[in-house]
């Protein structure tokens, strides 16, 4: 949600806006002959920054950004800043920041700077989990918490580029162990 309205996430019909005062939806999808418009009509997570910036997560189009101050998509995807197209969520980190996270590519965080552009960096060791699946993140004040699919929950120490990942998961036979591999959030 914004000031504008609320937009929504639509697997296959792209990128859905509902504005408040008109009472009217608009849909954004992908045109392959426009190259600002959104990168995939499958289109998986919704987050607005603390500057009113949309940005949406595809599955097989990278990561898109919507300025608030122009109607066209700027995508980052496996040819220019990820490893991974598939976008599995975002999740803001601090008023500057937001964790990325996609499937097979590691997880990313992204800051903004202060001419409105941004920087992206590959958190070290993402790219190197048991099952490269990642489904949800939480940067929690004290760990970075990852839910895998079908790997149980890996989590650092938050801030730290030199922390080791560490998992907890199931162990056959062990009653104090994760009961299931795969975690859908955490």
């Amino acid at each position: 949600r914004d000031q504008s309205g609320l937009w929504m996430a639509g697997y296959g019909s792209g990128l859905i806006h509902y504005d408040f005062s008109a009472k009217a939806f608009s849909v954004h999808r992908h045109r392959q002959e426009d190259p600002s418009s959104l990168s995939s009509n499958l289109a998986y997570q919704v987050y607005v920054d603390r500057t009113d910036n949309l940005w949406i997560g595809t599955w097989g189009g990278g990561l898109n950004k919507l300025s608030k101050n122009a109607m066209q998509f700027q995508t980052i995807n496996s040819r220019n800043s990820l490893d991974g197209d598939f976008v599995t969520s975002i999740v803001n980190e601090s008023p500057q920041s937001a964790i990325v996270s996609t499937y097979q590519g590691g997880i990313y965080r992204f800051r903004s700077l202060n001419d409105g552009d941004f920087e992206v960096k590959k958190l070290p060791g993402s790219q190197d989990f048991d099952v490269n699946f990642v489904r949800s993140v939480f940067p929690g004040k004290i760990h970075i918490w990852v839910g895998l699919n079908g790997g149980g929950v890996v989590f650092k120490k938050s801030g730290s580029e030199t922390a080791p990942w560490r998992y907890l998961r199931q162990v056959i036979g062990h009653s104090n162990s994760i009961d299931y591999q795969l975690v859908e959030s955490v």
